[in-house]
Formats: C-alpha cells, sequence, structure tokens
C-alpha cells in the first residue's frame, strides 16, 4: 500500500475561513480597497496587520462594511430630503407614493414657517421637522401619518406632545 503524501496546503487554503484581505472584503462587499481605508480612516474597521504588512479582516467585517454602506445610503438620502422639503420641492414623495401625501400641499405653502434639519445617527440619521404655526403641524402630522401607514414602518400614528 503506497504511502500517503501529506500536501502542503496553499496559502489561500491555509486562508480559507481565515481573514479576508483587503481586495478579497471590497469584492465581497462590493466596495473598493479606497473605501475600506476611509472607513479605516474613521475608526469604523480595525483590520490586523499580518506579518507581510497586509490588512486582514475578520470575516464579520462583511456585514460591518454591508451595514456602513446602507447607514452611508440612509443620510444621504435624508439629507437630500430635508434640504428639498426646505425649499419647498416634494416631488420624492409624489413619485413614490404616485400621489400628493396628505399635507404636502400646505407644507409646500407654508416652507417658511418650517424647519427641517438633518441629524446623524449612530446607525443613520433623521430628520427634525420643527415649526411654531399651527396650520403648519396640523399639515405636518397628517404628512407624517401618512408616511407612516403607506410604508408600513409599524410606528404608532399617535401624535406626542
Amino acid at each position: 500500500m503506497p504511502a500517503v503524501s501529506k500536501k502542503t496546503p496553499s496559502k489561500r487554503e491555509q486562508r480559507e475561513g481565515g481573514p479576508l484581505r483587503s481586495g478579497e472584503l471590497a469584492r465581497i462587499s462590493g466596495v473598493s480597497a479606497d473605501t475600506l481605508r476611509h472607513y479605516e480612516r474613521k475608526g469604523l474597521l480595525k483590520p490586523r496587520r499580518a506579518p507581510n504588512g497586509y490588512r486582514e479582516y475578520p470575516r464579520q467585517a462583511v456585514e460591518r462594511v454591508r451595514l456602513i454602506r446602507s447607514r452611508d445610503q440612509i443620510r444621504r438620502h435624508l439629507k437630500h430630503i430635508a434640504k428639498k422639503f426646505s425649499e419647498g420641492d416634494f416631488a420624492a414623495p409624489m413619485l413614490i407614493h404616485a400621489k400628493t401625501p396628505p399635507g404636502a400641499t400646505a407644507m409646500q405653502s407654508l416652507k417658511a414657517k418650517i424647519k427641517y434639519e438633518f441629524e446623524e445617527l449612530e446607525r443613520g440619521g433623521r430628520v427634525r421637522i420643527s415649526t411654531n404655526t399651527p396650520e403648519a403641524v396640523k399639515a405636518i402630522h397628517k404628512f407624517l401619518r401618512f408616511q407612516i401607514k403607506d410604508h408600513q414602518t409599524g410606528d404608532s400614528g399617535e401624535i406626542g406632545n
């Protein structure tokens, strides 16, 4: 019976299931290696350095990069919405819902009395809508109740003080 030779696994085989290098993580996550370095500079990713100097990421980094990308997309969208609404431009909700959402027409005409502020949150962001005008408050509440219902967010339609 011939002796069974033990083949030394290739470096790739040794890494299988192990850490990912920058190029691998970038390819799997759908971002560039530059984006990974940007996330590293911001402290969002913390690769370890292999003895050869290469960055190595744990396999969980794939999901982390996807969450960062999702968060960044949410932030861009909400910043855009806050800017457009401040200008009285409600085209986005009209396109999405194929109709003018309740309250939008009043909000458009009262744009000078309504303030829209984007705020970054750890996992995304939000748009704070504020006014001292009772008519605007009523329109905003109609608009938000419609958004909650139409997008099926699960949020309560109740308005708190």
